[in-house]
């Protein structure tokens, strides 16, 4: 406990001793968020917790900035372990449906994944996995979030109408799909939530197609795939990684303008130290963005797809025998993959080792700027790798000189070789002549990252290197002009 929490508890605390004292009534309400011990409270029948006033308190904008990991943001929201067992079933709820990290659910591949990692790291779930029937409790949250009558306050200085907070809804419609909720839950339950969600967003004409596709994968996993997933909107497509392997993606439903803007403004306010390059979108996603780049067309890329009975283990059509090589050491831009210490969720970034910044695309949201730790995963297991170049010019290590004639010179292409493709050389005076077959120098190249060259006369020369797959097509052209003086 820092100072300033320090004294705000000594604080709170003698104004309730002074309280007690001047009162009959052994019950005292509204306890400040930051009286965590033991004793402050089991002298009192009941203690009132205010769950927004506690989650407002940690996320203060000067409290909160100065939090710099994903792991550091998810324990400082935990609840104090003394009121845990105070708080009613509905409370914790509560507690669990406002998380303010909750919009990380939709950084994830899919939505359940991101609601597990909430799920796993947050203890009022973990409390409320003790109560019976809290899928009741956690439905009532959803289905309050209905209220017509609700405003939120819109950032143009004026008030509109809204159907439902967005974030809340697609978040809990992400709880329901875990097996945290449908751990021994009743037929009641699931007739009461599915019957809500048919009869409000389903059947609401202004509820948007990502809504609405939302919706029936919450109705799928209560009702046993009663409904058609395919009938979704998901439109398949295949892209080529740089030596023309298929991927498999697809395009997803689109959020609407509305949903984009309170994403874009959630994720400023939990990642205040991120820049925003991009906002939300549904249209791709971290994969995509690092391993294939974006341009005209923008498509949604797992790590592996099915399709038609048949399994494309995407990321590893980059990696293995591809347009990437693994890096030990590195000085350009790399793309990195990471997993967390489950191997269950998957992230993959742009990372710019002279400035330490990455750039990643967050799941459905916005496309951001942040540091190897200040992102919505936690990951324990990351790896690096350099991209290609087919039909790129390069500068051979060693090459950055003018040789002398009779010269013996080791020229190295390092990492720029793909171990999948057979490589040869050529070696041309400035006249397009073969300057080995004319003796005007002598190379020896066996198709690996070292070339040997000695030149017997001064003159410019084109050395050009090309890599070929096993069907004989060229993948991978280098070429570089080496400058020959007596």
């Amino acid at each position: 406990m820092d100072m300033k929490n320090y004294c705000f508890f000594l604080w709170a605390l003698l104004e309730l001793i002074i309280l007690t004292s001047c009162s009959s009534d052994d019950s005292i309400t509204d306890v400040g968020s930051e009286i965590t011990s033991r004793s402050s409270i089991i002298e009192f029948k009941s203690v009132d917790f205010d769950i927004d006033r506690y989650f407002d308190s940690i996320m203060d904008p000067d409290r909160w900035i100065q939090h710099n990991s994903f792991r550091d943001k998810m324990d400082a929201l935990n609840l104090p372990e003394d009121i845990l067992p105070l708080l009613s079933t509905e409370q914790l709820a509560e507690a669990c449906a406002k998380h303010p990290m909750s919009i990380i659910f939709m950084a994830y591949d899919t939505h359940q994944k991101g609601a597990k990692v909430i799920i796993n790291n947050f203890n009022g779930f973990s409390e409320l996995a003790k109560r019976d029937n809290f899928q009741d409790a956690l439905i009532n949250e959803y289905i309050s979030n209905f209220d017509t009558s609700a405003k939120l306050q819109a950032y143009n200085k004026e008030d509109k109408e809204k159907k439902f907070d967005c974030i809340k809804k697609y978040y809990l419609e992400a709880v329901f799909q875990t097996d945290f909720f449908m751990r021994d839950i009743n037929q009641s339950e699931v007739s009461r939530l599915s019957n809500f969600i048919e009869s409000k967003s389903l059947n609401d004409e202004l509820s948007s197609e990502y809504n609405k596709a939302n919706s029936l994968k919450v109705l799928n996993s209560l009702d046993n795939r009663l409904y058609n997933l395919n009938n979704l909107g998901l439109i398949y497509q295949f892209v080529q990684t740089p030596f023309g392997k298929n991927i498999l993606v697809f395009q997803r439903s689109e959020l609407s303008q509305e949903d984009i803007e309170d994403y874009d403004r959630r994720w400023q306010a939990v990642y205040p130290k991120a820049k925003l390059i991009a906002s939300s979108t549904s249209s791709y996603n971290c994969h995509f963005y690092a391993w294939h780049g974006i341009s005209s067309k923008k498509y949604w890329m797992n790590v592996k797809e099915t399709y038609n009975g048949q399994t494309y283990y995407n990321i590893k059509n980059y990696t293995t025998e591809d347009g990437y090589t693994k890096l030990g050491s590195f000085g350009g831009v790399a793309t990195v993959f990471g997993t967390d210490a489950n191997y269950e969720n998957e992230h993959s970034l742009l990372y710019y080792p002279t400035t330490g910044k990455c750039i990643s695309k967050w799941g459905a949201g916005p496309l951001m700027e942040h540091t190897l730790q200040d992102m919505p995963y936690d990951l324990y297991y990351k790896e690096f790798y350099y991209k290609l170049s087919p039909n790129a010019p390069i500068r051979p290590e060693g090459a950055d000189r003018v040789f002398q004639v009779g010269e013996n010179i080791t020229l190295h292409i390092q990492a720029n070789i793909a171990p999948h493709l057979t490589y040869s050389a050529e070696l041309l005076t400035g006249k397009g002549d073969d300057a080995v077959e004319d003796g005007k120098a002598t190379m020896v190249y066996k198709g690996g990252e070292s070339i040997n060259i000695t030149f017997h006369f001064q003159g410019v020369y084109d050395l050009t290197i090309v890599g070929k797959d096993s069907s004989g097509n060229i993948r991978q052209t280098f070429t570089y002009q080496p400058l020959v003086e007596i």
